[in-house]
Order: C-alpha cells, then structure tokens, then sequence
C-alpha cells in the first residue's frame, strides 16, 4: 500500500484488460515516456500545464496504465488521484493518442474510482479547461456534471492555484 491524500492506496490496481501501477519518481526522470509532455499540457492547457511529476511529488497517488495483451504489458497511460475532504480529487489522467478511443481512460477511472470508494470517499472530482472539450466530453459520459463556482463544504482550489478550469463532481456509490 502507498499512503497518499488521506487514505491509503494500493501499488497495483487490475482488473481483467488493465494493470495500473504506482509511478515512482525515477519513472519520469529516467527515460518518460514520447507522449507524456504533450499529454501535460492538454490537461488544463497550455497556460497551465500540469506536470505529472509534480502529482507525484506532492500527495497524489499516481499509476501508470499497462494494457495486458497477450504479448505482455505495454504502458499506455497515465493518471494520479488523492483523497481530499472525503472526496476522490483526479490530479491528472492521459492515454497515449495511439490508444485513445478504445474505452483504456474509462476502464482505468473506474479502478480507481472502486480503489476510492474502498478508501472511504463519497465523491469525485475533477478540474477539466474549458478549451479542451474532448475532456469536458469524456467526464460528462462517465457521469460528471459541472459544479458552480463555489459550493458550501467543499474547497475546489488550494491556496494560490489559479490554473482555472471547470470542476466537475459525480457521487460515487
């Protein structure tokens, strides 16, 4: 298990297609992977991007997604999460363009979202910019909705992240 956020999470996550394993920091600096600085930069967008890295570094809990083929694994992905005030809070969450489109993002945040729900949380969210509307798309479909700028209980920014962006929040069960 590696402790992260406010709960504990564990190193691997699978499910029957999937693998997600915990990155270490030595994953990034080594050799990352070609897609991983474009992928940074689509998250919240070019102003402000988010650097897997960094996720790693503080209190998320960051995986890498390895496609299980019969082959072997093939990393094709990769996402970070923590715990906050209950909450699951994604962080970060990409799929390589050569794998996009074929349900890996999905299948992955729902591991994650069960991982969650076994810690403890009631609730997800996640901070998508407005000018990536592939994103905005992708968390409607999994059942996110737009929260409005504030809202009673729940603190949508830490102390100086003025990154912007829409929040979304979907009830976990």
């Amino acid at each position: 298990m590696i402790s992260k956020g406010e709960g504990r999470w564990p190193r691997q996550l699978r499910s029957k297609r999937l693998r997600l394993r915990a990155i270490i920091p030595a994953d990034l600096t080594d050799e990352p992977p070609e897609w991983l600085a474009a992928a940074e930069e689509e998250i919240l967008g070019r102003e402000h991007p988010v650097a897997l890295h960094a996720q790693v570094q503080e209190d998320a809990a960051a995986y890498w997604i390895d496609l299980r083929p019969p082959g072997g694994p093939c990393t094709v992905g990769a996402l970070s999460a923590r715990l906050t005030q209950g909450d699951l809070v994604w962080g970060w969450l990409a799929v390589a363009p050569a794998w996009r489109a074929r349900g890996l993002a999905a299948a992955s945040a729902a591991l994650v979202e069960r991982a969650a729900v076994r810690a403890g949380a009631g609730r997800a969210r996640v901070r998508v910019s407005a000018a990536n509307g592939v994103a905005l798309y992708f968390w409607l479909r999994l059942g996110y909705r737009p929260l409005p700028p504030s809202l009673p209980g729940i603190a949508l920014s830490r102390d100086g992240d003025d990154r912007g962006g829409t929040w979304m929040l979907r009830e976990l069960s």
